[in-house]
């Protein structure tokens, strides 16, 4: 039988604080964000880049948001449409992007938002 290895050396107080802190770092949710986050970002489509979330409709009642308000490009006056939940593909935080489960034609025809409404 070979012989056991040496046990690791005694952390300090100080030390041994460090390594907790680093492990509970670790183990944050790094999906947990703020939705404040989200205004500004680029929207991309499947077919190339459509325009940028310009406001959320949230559910105040089960904090949710409910839809992402896209200021869509290459209209005069800045259309707004609404992409629900079963639009958005995912999220890229690193590059501010939020990438959309349809073509550029597609989210430039969806509901336009009514502020009013």
């Amino acid at each position: 039988m070979p012989p056991l290895p040496p046990p690791p050396p005694a952390l300090t107080v100080e030390e041994g604080r460090r390594e907790a802190g680093k492990t509970a770092e670790s183990l944050v949710d790094v999906r947990l964000r703020s939705a404040d986050q989200l205004g500004g970002y680029h929207v991309k489509a499947r077919d190339g880049e459509v325009g940028h979330v310009e406001d959320l409709l949230l559910d105040d009642d089960v904090s949710r948001i409910l839809f992402l308000v896209v200021e869509v490009k290459e209209w005069l006056f800045g259309k707004k449409v609404l992409a629900g939940q079963s639009l958005i593909l995912r999220v890229d935080w690193a590059t501010s992007t939020v990438h959309v489960k349809a073509n550029r034609q597609g989210l430039k025809s969806a509901q336009e938002y009514n502020p009013a409404a």
